[in-house]
């Protein structure tokens, strides 16, 4: 807490202190900081519905914020930090879709929706780097594969560059402000139908439990065996459980702490073994992204091979951590909801 000093010491201080203040805040300005993560979120035993959507928006948006400095200074944790904020924020949307009018849930969402996307690219780019290039132990096309990792690191750039200038952008800045207003007034609240006004009063941990109890259930509809699913189908189901860990990190204060553990681990480690779906993805477009043909409509097949060597990497990788991800399934299915 900032403490202001009355009376006469102040006075004296004064000119000492705004120079202090300016030199320190040059200092920060000049300082890269790391990427930011989400502060735990809280909300009261006996909170409202309506409550609940303040705090959580709330925390989302001041997440990704917290790294919008970061992000300028080019810091591949701080775009990472920034993007989940975002993935938050369209997850708490999902979440109390029926509380909020669709003219306005629409709007929020294609706005996060949009400045996500814009930085994708930067994202991919940055594991392909430092994850998925490194993990492969010696590669055969060793000089190909430092050619991909330069190459990579000059599309990193560039799409960095036009991340950055969306968030510079006046569409960006509209959408803060908007949200900002959205967000002090209780937006959602002032805009339900007549009918729909009070809905939001229900007790927070009361919904919780109920939407977070269905959509586990929604995921293990998918059916018992992880094996019979498609590879579309897995992905599918490593999405949904990123979301359904988005609200039990909402809901963690209001949950019973003892399920919420082994809810959490249980989800973090299917999570986990279904990563490598999302690796060899990523390896794909990649790839494809960097070896476009030039202006000649050639590409370089020293690299070409290199890629190949990468994807097929992660695809053993992937079907190694098939039987783990199934088990992991099958202790998902077994688990008590909440």
């Amino acid at each position: 807490m900032v403490q202001i000093d009355s009376g006469e010491s102040a006075v004296s201080s004064a000119g000492t202190g705004k120079t202090a203040q300016r030199k320190r805040r040059s200092k920060e300005k000049a300082m890269p900081v790391e990427g930011v993560r989400a502060t735990p979120v809280i909300i009261a035993a006996d909170a409202s519905v309506d409550s609940a959507i303040a705090t959580i928006f709330s925390s989302a948006r001041d997440h990704w914020v917290a790294n919008e400095r970061g992000v300028n200074a080019g810091l591949p944790e701080a775009v990472h930090q920034f993007r989940v904020g975002l993935r938050r924020f369209r997850s708490a949307l999902s979440l109390f879709r029926k509380f909020i009018p669709e003219a306005q849930r629409r709007w929020a969402n294609e706005e996060a929706k949009w400045i996500l996307s814009e930085f994708g690219p930067t994202r991919d780019l940055d594991v392909f780097a430092a994850e998925l290039l490194p993990s492969v132990t010696k590669p055969k096309h060793r000089a190909a594969m430092k050619e991909l990792k330069h190459a990579a690191a000059k599309a990193r750039k560039i799409s960095l560059g036009l991340a950055q200038h969306a968030m510079a952008s006046a569409r960006y800045a509209r959408f803060m402000r908007r949200l900002d207003i959205w967000l002090a007034g209780a937006g959602w609240r002032a805009a339900r139908d007549v009918d729909t006004k009070d809905g939001g009063a229900i007790p927070a941990t009361q919904f919780a439990a109920r939407t977070v109890n269905r959509r586990v259930l929604k995921v293990l509809s998918h059916g018992k065996s992880l094996d019979a699913m498609s590879v579309a189908e897995r992905h599918q189901i490593r999405i949904a459980i990123k979301k359904i860990r988005y609200g039990i990190e909402f809901f963690d204060s209001i949950l019973p702490k003892r399920r919420v553990q082994r809810m959490w681990q249980k989800l973090k480690a299917l999570q986990d073994s279904l990563g490598h779906l999302n690796d060899v993805a990523v390896a794909e477009q990649t790839v494809a992204m960097l070896l476009a043909p030039g202006p000649d409509g050639t590409t370089d097949s020293r690299m070409a091979m290199a890629g190949a060597e990468l994807i097929a990497w992660h695809q053993r990788l992937e079907e190694a951590a098939r039987p783990e991800a199934a088990k992991r399934w099958r202790e998902l299915r077994k688990a008590a909801l909440f």
